[in-house]
């Protein structure tokens, strides 16, 4: 008997969910050959705006996933066109905190910007509570490769400790999310000094920490790692500081001194990292020490360092929220939150068809050794790092709210309306709406869907010498030791020609669509699917963009006669 009841009269039952019968019914009824596109819009409209809205309050984040992800593409490609706000308006606001979020004294309120966003629950995390991180990968990381350990990357998903998956969006590897407050790199200008280049083809990484909403802890490892110190020794004691750029973003988080946050971080600060030329230096300029930030990207354990803290690397989409000057021109405005909004546009791999890079650099020191005809088998030991030119996969479906920095006047005289104004640049596929969303807030619902690959920019060649790996990995050049063979001068000297990489030019997030149907100033309640929004598929980054929410004076309240 199949899995579905058997309903009265013998009619089996459609398997449950809200669209089940619906669906059914349409299946059976449209002619033969109608389109994919035409059975879910028929199934999909024909139920009430607010018997959908409240099954997606119910779902799961798996289950929204998996909804989108059930779209026909030319659907997916133009949800603002086919389907009603309800589908990726929100399907609640967050819910109302017992007391605000914590802020920096003397700082914004960290309601300019939250999000709904719900993480999936990682097993791991669920059935080792204490140790999950350091378990991810036995305990051991890519050096271990020296002493015959595991073949582990650089960096593990949390969701798929094999990297199987290495972009997220799917069901394999979701997107994580999370709101809180920036802690830059203490780095000259953000940017690590000691990446590898053969995972890095757009140079080393830009990095910032979180000061997590109380939320979002489960992000963080559950040890101390992400608060710096190895939990196993004593304050005091040698090597308690197990990495300093993490000990450092905890006592400024932690710290009431000028300048720092004074929050609670009781497992530390959660670390993003991103190749630093994916991001541009004007959206890198936003995320300053106590900046409201969003980050949504792929969730992972650093498997390349032995203390084995979390981060989000590479975030797939951050949004920075700030103070900004009351805009011009708009009578009674007062002073606004100002987002600033930025996408990932590629998607570099760890992987290489022999495994990690040092497998890979491995096999290639082989080849310079293996002669064919008295010639080396490789003129040079190269390292060349997979492209993804589509940044994630599946449909994510990300969403974050914007409150005016102020609250509204209480002046009964004078009548306040939020405003709006903003612009988004995407590419085809991807769909935003910005929407009132109630409760003085302004939402943005993002679809990043199917995308045609982005052409990629222009590359170079890099040379990287052996002993330029520097003190962490200076240990790789022992791989000479570990061939069968003795290294022939002839392999010596193509081996000290270095290591050919590549290095690509940075992606612009410049259109000439960028200043094509902005919305506003207008009153957020007259925002539609059709405004704030263009679309180029020029540029590479799945969306960019700017977003202002404020209060402004319509005029004075006019009472009518007594009665």
């Amino acid at each position: 008997m199949p899995a579905a009841r058997r309903a009265g009269g013998g009619r089996a039952a459609p398997a449950g969910g809200v669209f089940a019968r619906s669906f059914a019914r349409n299946l059976k009824q449209m002619p033969s050959g109608a389109l994919d596109r035409d059975l879910f819009l028929k199934t999909f409209h024909s139920l009430p705006e607010e018997k959908v809205a409240g099954a997606l309050a119910q779902a799961s984040p798996r289950e929204r996933a998996l909804l989108l992800s059930s779209l026909p593409a030319d659907v997916a490609s133009s949800v603002r066109q086919w389907l009603p706000p309800v589908m990726i308006g929100p399907a609640r606001l967050p819910p109302p905190a017992p007391s605000p979020l914590p802020a920096p004294p003397g700082g914004p309120r960290a309601e300019i910007l939250t999000t709904n966003y719900a993480n999936v629950p990682a097993q791991l995390a669920e059935t080792d509570p204490t140790g999950w991180n350091r378990a991810l990968t036995d305990g051991k990381t890519v050096q271990d490769w020296s002493i015959g350990g595991p073949n582990f990357f650089e960096w593990s998903p949390v969701y798929d400790r094999t990297c199987t998956f290495e972009r997220e969006g799917g069901l394999e590897n979701p997107v994580v999310g999370a709101t809180g407050w920036a802690i830059p790199s203490q780095n000259a200008m953000g940017l690590s000094g000691k990446d590898v280049w053969f995972t890095h083809p757009w140079w080393f990484d830009w990095e910032y920490y979180i000061a997590l909403d109380p939320q979002f802890q489960g992000l963080l490892a559950p040890d101390g790692a992400n608060r710096g110190v190895d939990p196993t020794k004593s304050p005091g004691d040698p090597g308690y500081i197990s990495d300093p750029d993490y000990n450092n973003a905890l006592r400024i988080a932690e710290g009431t001194g000028p300048g720092e946050l004074g929050l609670s971080a009781p497992l530390g600060c959660l670390g993003v990292e991103i190749d630093q030329d994916l991001v541009p230096p004007a959206f890198r300029a936003t995320v300053q020490q106590g900046t409201r930030i969003a980050t949504f990207g792929r969730w992972i354990v650093d498997s390349g360092h032995p203390d084995f803290h979390t981060e989000i690397h590479p975030p797939l989409l951050m949004a920075t929220a700030t103070p900004s000057p009351p805009p011009s021109g708009v009578p009674g405005a007062g002073v606004a939150t100002h987002v600033e909004l930025m996408s990932r546009p590629y998607t570099s791999s760890q992987k290489y068809s022999e495994g990690n890079f040092i497998d890979h650099l491995v096999a290639e020191v082989a080849k310079v050794e293996t002669p064919i005809f008295g010639f080396p088998g490789s003129w040079r030991v190269e390292a060349h790092p997979a492209i993804y030119p589509v940044p994630y996969v599946g449909r994510p479906w990300l969403e974050f709210f914007v409150r005016p920095t102020t609250p509204p006047s209480n002046d009964p005289l004078r009548q306040q309306v939020l405003m709006v104004q903003c612009h988004f640049t995407v590419r085809k596929g991807v769909a935003v709406w910005v929407y009132q969303a109630g409760d003085d807030t302004v939402g943005v619902s993002i679809v990043l869907g199917d995308l045609n690959p982005a052409p990629l920019p222009k590359k170079h060649d890099y040379s990287v010498s052996w002993s330029e790996l520097g003190s962490e990995y200076a240990w790789i050049v022992g791989i000479w030791g570990l061939l069968e063979t003795p290294l022939d001068p002839l392999g010596l000297a193509i081996l000290e020609r270095g290591i050919l990489t590549d290095r690509y030019d940075p992606p612009l997030a410049v259109s000439g669509v960028d200043t094509t149907n902005v919305a506003g100033p207008m009153q957020a309640g007259q925002l539609t699917s059709a405004v704030g929004w263009a679309e180029d598929d020029t540029q590479p980054f799945p969306i960019y963009g700017w977003l202002d929410v404020f209060w402004a004076t319509s005029g004075p309240v006019v009472e009518g006669p007594a009665d």
